[in-house]
């Protein structure tokens, strides 16, 4: 449902929202409607087994329930149709934005260079071409001429006409007979679609399947037209479709150049794959015969009615694609609310010093200032810090320590990607070749900026762990240590793509990575060139002594110094979609949109940091809406408490749940949050104080008192008459409101209550002293919910 719900289908009318599809990074369909879609089994409420299934050009999904309720076959059907071949002649890297070679070129240079070519995808390009031979020189009987298939929709590919399989044709290719290195070329075809699709799990269960029962046919032009070369694939001659099927399972791949996106001089190729259960792919299942129902009419059905038109919660609350999705928005934001909210929090805590920057939905400042002058300054000594003193201003130097996460993400992206250098989801092993045949070779970035690379973690409090050990020996290199230290095979305890670790040290990883890819001397430098000095950021940097981190050894997940004006900088660049203060383009839209995308995938939550709260004090919650509530006990006390403080992760960035829609942001551990609200608002809060964690959660009251003081109301854009709609708080029915469920009205007042250990009175002792994060000396003195943060 999930799925369905980012394409943009009115399941109520079968019109499909296409949007534009050079801006969408999601789904598209074959046309200005759904390919199809259908809800199948028994609807009642308290009834039998059922079904979802949407088939699109580029995805196919299908759901089953059983009787109770539960989910027993999410599998996808998966259709990739990811741009594949660029021509040989690239353009030149160095343009400026948006510059063309020729005045017919009508995309931008950051798209071309995202839309992933041959310098991308060189796997797949091998893997096609290997298997291409194979399938020419060995299985020549397996070809089977264009005329025996046939096309029909909601499958996605040509299919065999008359429905017949594999079996059917005499000469097909019997994978159970086949030499060990002819199946590895057809294997991994497959195996390339699974992993691609679900990350690095094992295909080892599949793997036996297809080796014993495994049958190919394939198709071209003609037999001797497939690709076999890459000047063949860039050729627009070339077709091959390639179908392995199984007893209950079918993959097929398909490169050809009839969808094809215009490049610098000549059309590009796509590769198509899917694998499926063949018993979904059943009359059942897809509209063959009854063109006449509603379910199976593509034609557009007119919505009449304003209450045919009402948005739906989930379409209002989904901010990040009311353009795409035909939504137009109409926000007042209340400055003062936020301004009272944060003087308020300033007081709550005695006069901690507290910087506040808030920006409109366009990226525009609308509101700027320090509350109180309170903080715990740095000392020269390692992670120390001060007593509470006077002097905070939005210009004090303090280290940002977790708000560094995002800033590294798209340093690596300006850098690496956006530059045609590399992407998100190529393995290690491309640029050090030394990790080829290790398993931490295949770890991508995404992995990395998500925290599902899988490799264990290492204590930066301990000066005595191996790799901060060695990162603090001034003999040593950053890449040296990365490669020594982290990237051995030993160190991971889950699969790359499997499990998502809380890890800050892996971070490091990408450091040495941009120094190979771009040449440039180090990490720090590149965050100047293609970051700091875009943005203006003149009091931010990786040499940030106070946590040992230069810019030759920069700590990527923790280590930036900055100020509560300067970092501000980087919220506003991430609200405008990647533009700096200036109008010009610091880092591509697509960027923005990976830092904000579903970094983990399918990754299994392990880590308690990224999962559920110990204690109600004893996790970041900074919002009151949840995906959904669970009673725990607290000291013997019934307590209803969320499932876990964020639902998910992207690239360096947490995602929240805000009362009018989601928000994207982080928390660091000295003090600092920023918030994206996309389609609405964003705004960043810089403090410093040492060992209250309580300044997090109560950061919950700013964002309710400004978003419950503000408008947020939306209409759709299709072209009949504007209906303007309010957001529900945490969309209705759509997520939990923990300040409704304990009928509470500021969560201050909660955790006052329900954690007395910090002072009531700003007459006691708030003076932390000088003490050092995660110093063993004090762990006795540290509550188990602080030291698990």
């Amino acid at each position: 449902p999930h799925v369905i719900h980012k394409t943009g289908i009115d399941v109520s009318t079968g019109r499909y929202y296409l949007g534009n599809i050079w801006s969408q990074p999601h789904t598209h369909g074959r046309n200005s409607h759904y390919d199809f879609f259908a809800a199948y089994g028994d609807l009642e409420a308290g009834g039998g087994p059922f079904g979802l299934r949407f088939s699109g050009h580029h995805l196919d999904v299908n759901l089953r329930w059983n009787a109770n309720g539960e989910m027993i076959d999410d599998m996808p059907v998966f259709i990739g149709h990811s741009p594949l071949i660029v021509p040989a002649v690239h353009p030149p890297l160095q343009r400026k934005h948006n510059e063309r070679l020729r005045e017919d070129h009508f995309y931008t240079p950051l798209l071309w260079a995202n839309m992933a070519g041959v310098a991308q995808f060189p796997e797949a390009v091998d893997l096609v071409l290997t298997a291409s031979n194979i399938l020419l020189e060995e299985a020549p009987d397996a070809f089977v001429p264009l005329r025996e298939w046939e096309s029909i929709s909601p499958f996605g590919t040509l299919i065999p006409s008359d429905g017949r399989d594999a079996t059917d044709f005499q000469g097909h290719f019997d994978l159970s007979t086949a030499s060990e290195d002819n199946f590895e070329a057809i294997w991994n075809l497959v195996d390339y679609t699974l992993k691609f699709n679900r990350g690095y799990r094992s295909t080892a269960p599949e793997r036996e399947v297809f080796r014993s029962d495994g049958k190919v046919i394939w198709t071209s032009k003609k037999k001797q037209s497939l690709p076999l070369s890459e000047d063949d694939i860039r050729s627009t001659l070339n077709f091959l479709l390639v179908r392995v099927e199984t007893k209950d399972n079918l993959y097929v791949m398909m490169t050809n150049q009839m969808f094809s996106i215009i490049s610098e001089s000549e059309p590009t190729n796509h590769l198509h794959s899917m694998y499926v259960a063949k018993d979904v792919m059943n009359a059942d299942n897809a509209c063959l015969d009854d063109t006449s129902s509603a379910l199976c009419n593509s034609a557009y059905v007119p919505v009449a009615g304003h209450e045919e038109r009402m948005i739906s919660n989930a379409y209002k609350y989904e901010s990040k694609k009311w353009e795409e999705r035909l939504i137009k928005s109409n926000i007042s934001l209340d400055i003062d609310a936020f301004e009272a909210a944060a003087q308020k929090w300033s007081d709550d805590f005695c006069g901690l010093g507290l910087t506040a920057t808030l920006y409109d939905n366009n990226g525009e400042q609308v509101y700027q200032g320090t509350h109180g002058s309170k903080y715990s300054p740095m000392r020269e000594e390692y992670m120390m810090y001060g007593p509470f003193q006077d002097g905070w201003d939005g210009d004090t130097v303090f280290p940002v320590y977790s708000n560094t996460k995002v800033a590294s993400a798209a340093t690596f992206i300006a850098s690496v990607v956006d530059t045609n250098l590399g992407y998100l989801d190529e393995p290690l092993r491309v640029t050090f070749t030394e990790l080829e045949e290790s398993t931490v070779g295949q770890i991508t970035p995404r992995m990395i900026l998500s925290h599902t690379s899988g490799l264990k973690t290492f204590n930066r409090g301990n000066l005595t762990d191996p790799f901060y050990a060695c990162i603090y020996d001034g003999q040593t290199t950053n890449g040296g240590c990365v490669l020594d230290q982290i990237l051995s095979d030993d160190n991971l305890i889950a699969p790359p793509g499997n499990m998502t670790i809380y890890n800050n040290a892996a971070f490091d990883i990408l450091a040495y990575l941009v120094v190979r890819k771009t040449g440039i001397a180090s990490f720090g430098e590149a965050f100047q060139k293609y970051l700091a000095d875009p943005l203006g950021m003149h009091n931010t940097s990786f040499d940030c002594p106070n946590v040992a981190s230069t810019n030759e050894k920069p700590h990527l997940a923790w280590g930036l110094c900055s100020t509560g004006h300067d970092f501000a900088k980087v919220v506003q660049m991430l609200i405008t979609e990647g533009m700096g203060p200036d109008g010009t383009r610091v880092l591509s839209k697509y960027g923005v949109r990976q830092i904000f995308s579903n970094g983990g995938g399918k990754a299994t939550m392990r880590d308690s940091v990224l999962n559920r709260p110990r204690n109600p004090t004893g996790s970041y919650l900074v919002s009151r809406c949840y995906p959904r509530m669970d009673m725990e006990k607290y000291d013997g006390i019934p307590f209803t408490l969320p499932t876990g403080p964020w639902p998910d992760y992207g690239l360096g960035a947490m995602f929240f749940l805000g009362n009018q829609g989601e928000i994207f942001g982080h928390l660091g551990a000295l003090g600092g949050v920023w918030f994206v609200a996309p389609g609405r608002f964003s705004y960043y809060l810089a403090w410093a104080a040492f060992n209250m964690f309580k300044t997090y959660q109560a950061t919950t009251d700013i964002l309710n008192a400004f978003e419950s003081a503000s408008n947020f109301t939306v209409t759709s854009t299709d072209g009949g008459e504007e209906h303007w709609e309010e957001i529900p708080v945490c969309g209705g029915e759509m997520y939990e409101d923990l300040f409704e469920h304990l009928g509470i009205d500021s969560m201050k007042k909660l955790l006052d209550y329900l954690d007395p250990s910090t002072p009531r009175s700003c007459d006691e002792d708030i003076g932390l002293g000088e003490r050092m994060l995660w110093n063993e000396a004090v762990v006795d003195e540290i509550p188990d919910y602080m030291m698990l943060l």
